[in-house]
């Protein structure tokens, strides 16, 4: 047995202020290197508490307490009446630490869900920056956050509110969330076919789960919505691409006619900004009846329309029961909110409860609630329709700085509803050398390429305009220009 002196802990402790880890960790993190390294071996007797202490310029309880986790991870051994030793039988021996560490990463047996993942493409929709124009961004400084921190305040102060929430959803939320899209989006349902859900995503995981096996075909348009491209390709499902812009009408492939499910946004198609014809909706509606598909409803932006009211949701129109309508609060009031909704066909609703309740269980009950009042306060009607002012004003002025700036680079379509505007380039410039380009200009445009399931058809640029001040706007135009102007056709990589 060797008896440790105080100098030799003290040699490779060097404790700093300015660390941010605290003194008891940091003397901690010695000891147990030392340990490992083999500068205290088993068997070694450490100096009592109070000694080290001393000679380290630590409290005794501090060294006590360093101790007492040492001798609870293994590494320290204490005897009654004799003192503190070095344990003979260490947890981990430091060259297998370090192999660990070296072969971790290799160590990983990825699933095949995890290999059919896109993380180039997912990154987008987790990008933070407030930056124009990065779509999908409303006005956070318009929301009406003092009436929000009242009744959130309000909900908190009560007990009921502090537990679990049913995995379907808390009932008064789903009840005004009903009532609210009958009126406003013309949906046929009741509460009990309302599943409150983290958005939109975790709506298309449960979807795709429940519906969908590896192989199975599914309708999406071309160019969509890249998070639903993602939930789809994890599950292994095959994508066939529905035409949706350009000189090709809609159209639903008669030779498809044993896809499983269709995934739509027919009042604003995401990124084109198109609303999908009566005729086209009765179309759909009726190969899915035909088929016995489902028909995934993505109702993005269906509330901000500008040139006329709302169009009634496809839904609407479904007397089969094979449409499921997917809905989101982030981007009609605030993103970390991460609250969406569900309307189930009925017969759905039990398996849905199921997977609901395994995989997630439930989404804030104290958010809930505090929806629930927003909603049925009026408070929600009123944000929409200033909101709705709000937005039209500002893609007037988007629109007018482009055709001013960069008319004679770009084309595009005023879209008639929305939170974006999707333009194209005349020329055949990489759409995302020029995002790369504006990205490192401090500007969030998105290439519209990188929504196309294959080969992109048209190169263009996706800029959302809804979370930024007039001044803002044009500013971004005015620096957009000089971006496209010196990347678009002169020096781009051509396809």
């Amino acid at each position: 047995m060797r008896r440790v002196s105080s100098s030799l802990i003290a040699a490779g402790f060097t404790p700093s202020k300015t660390s941010s880890e605290p003194l008891h960790r940091q003397l901690y993190l010695t000891i147990r290197e030392q340990i490992l390294g083999g500068a205290l071996k088993g068997g070694d007797r450490l100096p009592s508490t109070r000694a080290l202490g001393h000679d380290l310029h630590v409290g005794r309880n501090t060294v006590t307490s360093v101790f007492e986790q040492l001798a609870a991870e293994g590494y320290l051994e204490t005897e009654m009446g004799s003192g503190t030793y070095v344990a003979m039988q260490l947890p981990v021996k430091r060259e297998l630490m370090q192999e660990a560490e070296q072969t971790e990463e290799h160590a990983i047996r990825w699933s095949r869900w995890a290999k059919r993942m896109a993380p180039e493409k997912l990154a987008a929709l987790t990008d933070p920056g407030f930056r124009p124009f990065q779509p999908g961004l409303p006005d956070l400084g318009a929301f009406p956050t003092h009436v929000w921190t009242r009744l959130l305040q309000r909900a908190g102060r009560s007990p009921s509110l502090m537990g679990y929430a049913s995995g379907q959803g808390y009932f008064p939320l789903r009840k005004a969330i009903a009532t609210y899209l009958s009126v406003a989006r013309g949906v046929r349902c009741d509460a009990e076919q309302v599943m409150i859900v983290s958005g939109t995503q975790q709506a298309l995981d449960l979807i795709v789960r429940l519906l969908l096996d590896a192989g199975d075909s599914v309708l999406v348009e071309n160019p969509g919505y890249f998070g639903a491209q993602a939930a789809l390709r994890a599950a292994g499902a095959r994508m066939v691409p529905v035409v949706i812009e350009g000189s090709a009408p809609w159209e639903i492939p008669v030779k498809n006619a044993r896809c499983r499910l269709a995934y739509l946004t027919p009042s604003n198609q995401f990124p084109t900004g198109i609303s999908m014809s009566a005729v086209r909706r009765l179309e759909w509606l009726e190969w899915a009846r035909e088929t016995g598909a489902y028909i995934v409803e993505d109702d993005y932006d269906g509330e901000f329309r500008y040139s006329s009211r709302p169009l009634p949701s496809l839904q609407s129109r479904d007397t089969a029961g094979r449409v499921i309508y997917v809905g989101s609060f982030s981007k009609l009031m605030f993103p970390s909110l991460r609250l969406g909704y569900l309307v189930l066909p009925r017969n759905m609703v039990p398996a849905f409860w199921t997977a609901k309740t395994i995989t997630a269980l439930s989404t804030s009950l104290l958010q809930q609630a505090t929806l629930a009042e927003f909603i049925e306060q009026g408070h929600f009607g009123r944000h929409i329709r200033r909101m709705r002012i709000l937005y039209k004003e500002r893609l007037r002025v988007i629109t007018e700085a482009l055709r001013r700036e960069v008319g004679d680079e770009l084309v595009w379509k005023t879209p008639e509803a929305g939170m974006h505007i999707c333009v194209k380039f005349l020329c055949k410039a990489d759409d995302v050398v020029v995002s790369s380009a504006l990205q490192a200009a401090g500007i969030g445009a998105m290439p519209l390429s990188a929504f196309y399931i294959r080969r992109a058809k048209a190169q263009g640029l996706v800029l959302g305009f809804a979370g930024y001040t007039p001044r803002a706007i044009q500013a971004g135009v005015r620096n957009l220009a000089q971006v496209v102007k010196a990347t678009a056709c002169r020096g781009a990589r051509f396809r």
